[in-house]
Parts: structure tokens; sequence; C-alpha cells
């Protein structure tokens, strides 16, 4: 079975690309399945964009031509990702080549809702015409098949690949860690707003410290709203960190806090529960699919610091509390989102994709 495989192209930041590159790097010969990547997407100006897309394109047309793949495996977001998609879609059909999508869009929902007649029909299109559509909860499940009931959606979590457990050590310190980028739909103004809150005897007796790691455009408001803050000192801008960096910061991190207005099912989450951190997380997309208040975390509302500060400070102060919770994030990833279990699913996926007349 050959499979291509189509996306943002390595250099761009964010969990989407985490995804590829987890897809890519795994070992298909043995499922007797042939996979190959082509990048649709760069994030640079304009310009490069589009002839990025067109470079792509012409790829797509050669490899349909002359090494015709039996699935063309897309990831989506919204906006222009949904354009270029829809654009690929086309092609895959003319060449009568299935095609998948793998959304990963946490405002796709919104997208459809505020955009024009003509957009909408594109997107009920690109829903009805797909061979099959990935989404990465129950929720978005329900959101798709509310824009066109015909999709045929199947739930793939995202999942990572279990490490062996990394024993916690008695510390002097208590670091809470946000991990992403630094977008105001990502709530981190909220995260320091909470922060800020805290008592401040707690933080210099526990030695708090909010580690920040992420790049974007709210970034210099955000430092520039800390530097006049008492507790300056105690958070740590870090910038965008690869993967070697992110697991040291796992590592020595207590806590995980991502008090997002809108995600999907965040990988950042899950590799966090994999190093056996608690969790403080909004209850938006299916993040309370791998988050349950008083097992392994809080889920709080979007924008509601005092709550987000309440729970920080539960596991800040609660030392019993925390390693509960922590034990439990780690069985939780276990069961319910080790990769292996992705894989099956893709596999499965696949193979009836391919069944299908």
């Amino acid at each position: 079975m050959k499979i291509l495989m189509v996306g943002s192209h390595s250099s761009v930041k964010g969990g989407i690309t985490s995804v590829i590159s987890q897809l890519l790097e795994h070992d298909w010969k043995d499922q007797g399945i042939t996979m190959k990547f082509i990048p649709t997407f760069s994030d640079k100006n304009n310009i490069v964009k589009i002839i990025f897309f067109g470079w792509a394109y012409l790829r797509l047309v050669i490899n349909f031509l002359f090494s015709k793949p039996d699935i063309c495996h897309m990831h989506m977001s919204y906006k222009g990702s949904f354009h270029r998609k829809y654009i690929l879609q086309r092609l895959c059909i003319y060449f009568k080549v299935k095609n998948i999508i793998h959304l990963h869009g946490s405002e796709f929902e919104k997208y459809y809702t505020d955009s024009n007649i003509q957009t909408k029909d594109k997107i009920k299109r690109l829903l009805k015409d797909c061979d099959s559509l990935i989404v990465l909860g129950k929720e978005w499940e329900l959101a798709i098949k509310n824009i066109e009931p015909s999709t045929k959606v199947i739930v793939i979590e995202n999942a990572i690949k279990i490490t062996p457990e990394i024993p916690k050590k008695t510390k002097s310190e208590f670091n809470i860690l946000f991990l992403g980028m630094l977008i105001k739909r990502k709530g981190v103004n909220d995260l320091l707003d909470a922060f800020n809150s805290l008592d401040f005897d707690i933080l210099e007796k526990k030695n708090v410290n909010l580690l920040i790691a992420g790049d974007g455009p709210e970034k210099d408001v955000l430092i520039n709203k800390m530097s006049k803050s008492s507790i300056q000192k105690r958070v740590h801008f870090l910038g965008w960190v690869n993967k070697e960096g992110k697991n040291d910061l796992l590592k020595k991190s207590d806590l995980f806090v991502l008090p997002s207005y809108n995600e999907g099912l965040p990988v950042a989450i899950l590799e966090a529960m994999n190093f056996s951190l608690p969790i403080v997380s909004t209850n938006v997309g299916s993040i309370d699919e791998a988050v349950v208040t008083n097992v392994n975390g809080y889920l709080v509302d979007p924008g509601d610091v005092k709550k987000l500060a309440f729970s920080i400070n539960e596991i800040v102060i609660n030392e019993e509390k925390w390693h509960q919770f922590s034990q439990s994030s780690r069985n939780l990833c276990i069961s319910k989102f080790d990769e292996k279990v992705m894989f099956d699913k893709l596999l499965k996926l696949y193979s009836g994709c391919l069944n299908e007349s």
C-alpha cells in the first residue's frame, strides 16, 4: 500500500508538525506500507507560501501520474490550510486517489460559522467528498456532523510514544510549565494573572517558578506585562525549544498548565502526562478525554482566572495531592494515549479505505 502524506514543512512550529513527524518516523514497512511525504506549507511570507504550495502541487501531479499512491493523507487546520487542502482534494478526485483529511484545527467550527456562503459550501463539499475525516475527539465528531452529516468521521486521538518512567527527585523548587505558541487563544495572559495572584509567601517558601516555553506575536506584550510585576524574577520566558529541550523541561517540571480558549487534543498535554505531571487546563475541545478533575488535575472554564489560580495553588501546596495526580497522569497516558493504539487505528483506516469500492 502506498500512502502519500501532505502537510506543514518540518520547520513550521506547532502541534501539527509534531504529529506529522511522529507518523513519518514510524516504521510502516512491517505493515506493508510505503509512506511518502510532500510538504505543502512553509511559514514564510505570502509570496514564498504561494510559490511553495505551487511547487508542492506540481510534485503531487507528477506523483499521481508516475507513482500513483493508493491514499493521500492530508493534514488540515482552517483558513489557508483549508483552502489548500480543498484544492488538493479536487486533484485527488480527478486522479481517482482516495483522500483522508486529518483535522487538527481547533477553531474549525468557528471558522465555518464565520465564513461566507461560498466558503461554507466548499467546506461542506470537502467534508462530503473525503473518503474519511479524522478528528481528535468525540466533541469534534459531533461538530463535523453538525456541519455535514454525511461526513465519514473517525475519532483517532493524538498519542505519544511512552517513555520509561522518570522518577521525580526531591528538589528545592516547584516548576510550573507552559508549552505552546504565545497567541491569545492559548490564554497565557490568564496564566500570568493567575500566577501573579498566588500568595507571595507560598511562592517564596516553595520556590515556585513559571516556565513559559514558546514563541509568537504575544511574546513582547507578555514580557512587558511581567516586567512590571513584583514576581517577575519567578517568570522565565524561554523561547521556542526543540524536542530535546522540551524533554529536559518536562523532566524538571512539576505541573503543566494550558489555559486555552480553544483546542483539539493538545499533544503537549499528553507529553506532560507521559512525564507524570499533574495538569491544569481548560474544559475545551477534547481535553476532558485526557484530564479528569480531581484525578490527574483540574479543568476550569476559559478565562476564569480565579479558578485557574485556585487550581494551581491546590497542587502547589498539597504534596499528597500532587503525588496522586502525578501517578494518575502517567497511568492515564499509558492506558489511553500510547501511540501503538493510534497506529493500529490508522492501519485499519487505511485498509478499510482502500477496500471500499
